[in-house]
């Protein structure tokens, strides 16, 4: 049912790296459609938030549980997006991002899945980094972005022993991008559905090719630095992850350092040069 559905995502990224279709709206609304479609017949639930309160309203509500699973599919398939674009940003971020699935699935029914995931990303990485000798494309993005959300949530149902909150922490990169671009765009009055240059890889990025004057280098430079930096900072979680107290406390601490490090970079882009 899976690779079914992803049919239609390498088909919307095709359209879209193609300029077939070029209107962000029917974009969005052909991936809203996909999504419903899939969460209707796959009948994907999420059992615990981690918010007592949105788990009532979610086990209430089929309409509410359907909404909200569908900003989980778009935010991080859009976030997945966003980031693609220099070599081995994406990936290596994916790759990451399993191997703590890989781990916390050791002793279930997932763990093949996942390190079959893993070892698929693994490979494509060879070909993607630090030259690309292919580029995922939108079609890459959407459909990596479907594969994380969709394992995300197997993953955080099979494993009740702990928090879900952990999973935040794991997409905060992701999750943050598409929501702090988002609120960035709608105060500077701009179309949020529309990309821009200002998203924090692309100022990293500025800022290296500014010192050292090698647009590979810092092309792959950047991924380096985001990975590295992610992961260093989702790391400390794993030795907390049974407890959601911490690990929403710990998410809100990865928001807050984002966001210091984003208007940091920027004023320093506009004082240097």
């Amino acid at each position: 049912l899976f690779l079914l559905f992803s049919i239609p995502f390498l088909f919307v990224g095709f359209v879209d790296d193609a300029k077939i279709i070029e209107n962000p709206k029917t974009r969005l609304a052909l991936l809203i459609s996909i999504i419903i479609g899939f969460i209707i017949i796959s009948n994907i639930k999420i059992d615990n938030t981690g918010i007592e309160l949105l788990n009532n309203v979610l086990n209430k509500y089929f309409l509410f549980q359907l909404v909200f699973i569908l900003l989980c599919f778009l935010t991080i398939i859009n976030g997945s997006n966003f980031i693609d674009g220099f070599n081995g940003l994406l990936i290596i971020h994916s790759i990451i991002i399993f191997i703590i699935l890989t781990f916390i699935n050791f002793d279930n029914y997932l763990f093949i899945e996942s390190l079959t995931i893993l070892f698929s990303f693994s490979i494509i990485i060879f070909f993607n980094f630090p030259k690309a000798k292919f580029f995922l494309g939108d079609s890459g993005a959407y459909t990596i972005g479907f594969l994380i959300s969709y394992f995300i949530i197997r993953t955080a149902n099979e494993n009740s022993n702990i928090s879900p909150i952990i999973f935040c922490i794991l997409l905060f990169y992701l999750f943050y991008e598409v929501l702090f671009s988002f609120c960035r765009k709608k105060i500077l009055k701009l179309n949020p559905l529309k990309p821009d240059r200002n998203h924090l890889h692309m100022i990293i990025y500025r800022l290296i090719n500014k010192n050292i004057n090698n647009k590979f280098k810092s092309n792959y430079y950047t991924s380096i630095i985001i990975n590295t930096f992610y992961l260093f900072l989702i790391t400390p979680s794993i030795f907390f992850y049974e407890s959601g107290l911490l690990c929403k406390i710990y998410f809100i601490i990865l928001i807050l350092i984002y966001t210091f490090i984003y208007f940091i970079l920027k004023k320093y882009e506009k004082y240097k040069y």
